[in-house]
């Protein structure tokens, strides 16, 4: 089987950033813990603004990342 292309690491780096993105909204708005490591854990009303800001952050850290994998995805396959 040959190595990956360039191309189809992007895909897989475009995809990982994006379901990261996904998981971190679903935690925001669903108010309870989401790392693998830890239980769920609903989070109280008193601590939920904080835990919103925190996944929402985490989200769009990922979907910035997401953006630039595909802006350099497509640099990769403009002609010069």
């Amino acid at each position: 089987m040959p190595p990956p292309t360039a191309d189809q690491l992007f895909q897989v780096a475009i995809f990982l950033a994006s379901a990261c993105a996904g998981l971190f909204w679903m935690a925001s708005a669903n108010g309870s813990t989401v790392a693998p490591w830890r239980r769920v854990e609903k989070v109280s009303p008193e601590l939920l603004s904080a835990h919103q800001a925190k996944w929402n952050s985490m989200a769009a850290a990922a979907t910035g990342v997401m953006a630039v994998l595909q802006g350099i995805q497509i640099l990769y396959h403009m002609p010069l």
